[in-house]
Order: structure tokens, then C-alpha cells, then sequence
């Protein structure tokens, strides 16, 4: 393994840990349903404030966009193609496989973490729901169709639901980009010293 490849891994790592350090953003998030006869549905999302959300996303975000070098997609790549190690290459498929599996990024009627969403009669699909919070409110202002559909989102009970699946999301995912550095990425950075 050449010396580029060795500096990507020891990057992802490092970020994962600067990730890690996100202590406020891991505690639990609790969204809390009151309907009252004659007044209906009140939400109240209870879990990080939103500076500590801002903060743990800034160290999500390069995980999942694809022109970073830590993107994890691309490192799962990396190891398949210049780890010899069996063992390593089946941990980092079944990884990118959960990881998949917690995007729901096939259109699918199962609910991801028990809750499934639905707007406009469509299943709204995990990683769907991760690129409106992501891309419409918290990094760009997204494009007029994406900035209505929040604002219709964050109107009813829906939007509460939807940011409470987004925060539970993003936990779940640095879940795994925490196993999986502990169970791939060390690993391979020990055995390449």
C-alpha cells in the first residue's frame, strides 16, 4: 500500500475521532407526541441544541460528499481494492452494506428506526430526508422547490418527525463510521507500519 493511500486512512481516522469528540451531539434525542381533543397534535423535539447539531454535522459532512478524500463510500473502495486481507474486505462490504442499508437508498416500504415518512402519498426515503436537513437548511439554502418543501415540512408535525429521523439518522451513521474505523481502518494502518 503506497504512502497516498496510508495518509488517506490516517485523515478518515483522525476525522472520525474529531467526530467522536461530539459528545453533546450523542446523547439520546427524544420526540415527544401530545394530542389534546379540540387542540390537536403538539411536537416537541428534545436532544442537542442546534450549535451542537451545526457542530457534529461540520464533522459528518465530509463522510458523505464525494469530492472529499474521506468520503466513505471512497474509502470502503480503497480497501477493497489495495487490502489483501479477506477478513478486512468482508468487514468494509458488510459495512458500506449497513451503511446503505441505514440510507435506505432504494425505494423501499420498510421503515428505517421504526418510522416510516411519507409526504405527498411517496415514501420519503432516509437518505432523501438526510439531503433536504442537509442541503436546504443547515450547508446551502437549496433551490426554490426544496426551500418550499421544507417550509411545508416544518409547518406541521411532519417537520419535527422529519428532523427527528434526520438527527437519529446522523447518529446511527457515525455509529458505523465509528465501528468501522475501530474494526477496518486501525487494523489496516497497523499492519501497513
Amino acid at each position: 500500500m503506497n504512502q497516498e493511500i496510508v495518509e488517506k486512512l490516517r485523515l478518515f481516522s483522525r476525522r472520525v475521532e474529531r467526530l467522536r469528540g461530539n459528545d453533546d451531539f450523542f446523547k439520546n434525542v427524544v420526540l415527544k407526541l401530545d394530542f389534546k381533543e379540540n387542540r390537536g397534535a403538539k411536537t416537541a423535539l428534545e436532544g442537542p441544541d442546534p450549535k451542537t447539531i451545526k457542530a457534529a454535522l461540520s464533522d459528518f459532512r465530509p463522510f458523505t460528499l464525494n469530492d472529499e478524500p474521506i468520503n466513505f463510500n471512497h474509502i470502503c473502495n480503497l480497501i477493497e481494492k489495495e487490502v489483501n486481507d479477506e477478513d478486512i474486505k468482508r468487514k468494509a462490504r458488510e459495512t458500506r452494506d449497513a451503511w446503505n442499508k441505514i440510507l435506505q437508498r432504494k425505494d423501499s416500504d420498510s421503515a428505517v428506526g421504526g418510522l416510516q415518512m411519507r409526504l405527498d402519498g411517496k415514501v420519503m426515503l432516509s437518505e432523501e430526508n438526510l439531503n433536504i436537513w442537509m442541503n436546504t437548511d443547515y450547508f446551502h439554502v437549496g433551490d426554490a422547490n426544496e426551500r418550499e418543501l421544507l417550509k411545508r415540512m416544518e409547518q406541521t408535525p411532519f417537520g419535527q418527525l422529519s428532523h427527528f429521523a434526520f438527527i437519529d439518522l446522523v447518529q446511527r451513521l457515525s455509529g458505523v463510521l465509528f465501528w468501522f474505523d475501530i474494526n477496518v481502518v486501525v487494523p489496516v494502518l497497523t499492519t501497513s507500519e
